[in-house]
């Protein structure tokens, strides 16, 4: 009995392991797109509801994250940070809200049901590259989100940095 207990062990240890690897193999797998898209809801600036079509007759409806830009949250933890939040928002809306996308690079998130992925709008720009070019967001690199308050998130008598819009390059 106690050797059935512990090959028992071993198999679900085995298996958890295997399904551990299986799981780590699909968020490094990219799909390269393009992938048409309908916008369904703008969430916030770098974050968007879509309806995608996968196959001919089949689509799905899945959250993306832009994929490289990081936006001021909504609920920011300064007043700037919120109102910068809002403006992107904003932007995103008024840049492809209901309209066609294409999604490119497409990878899985670390959130359930969610991927990351480049969007590229109707008129073939890259929209984190026009949220960058507004000011309204900054570039994403490797878990280090942009800061959009004053240091220690403490703002009292001074205002924090809003980001100007970048000058075209010549």
């Amino acid at each position: 009995m106690r050797g059935l207990s512990i090959l028992s062990m071993s198999l679900l240890t085995a298996l958890g392991v295997g399904v551990a690897s299986m799981a780590i193999a699909a968020q490094r797998q990219v799909l390269p797109g393009p992938v048409p898209a309908i916008v369904e809801r703008v969430i916030d600036g770098d974050t968007l509801e879509v309806r995608a079509q996968i196959w001919v007759g089949q689509e799905v409806r899945v959250r993306v994250r832009l994929s490289n830009v990081d936006t001021p949250e909504l609920n920011g933890k300064c007043h700037d940070e919120r109102r910068l939040a809002h403006r992107a928002r904003s932007f995103v809306v008024q840049e492809i809200a209901g309209g066609p996308v294409l999604l490119t690079n497409i990878r899985l998130g670390k959130y359930a049901g969610r991927v990351i992925a480049e969007i590229e709008t109707a008129s073939g720009e890259r929209l984190g590259a026009r949220l960058l070019r507004a000011g309204l967001a900054k570039p994403y690199r490797k878990r280090r989100y942009g800061r959009w308050c004053c240091p220690d998130g403490r703002c009292a008598g001074r205002r924090s940095v809003e980001f100007a819009p970048r000058p075209p390059v010549k």
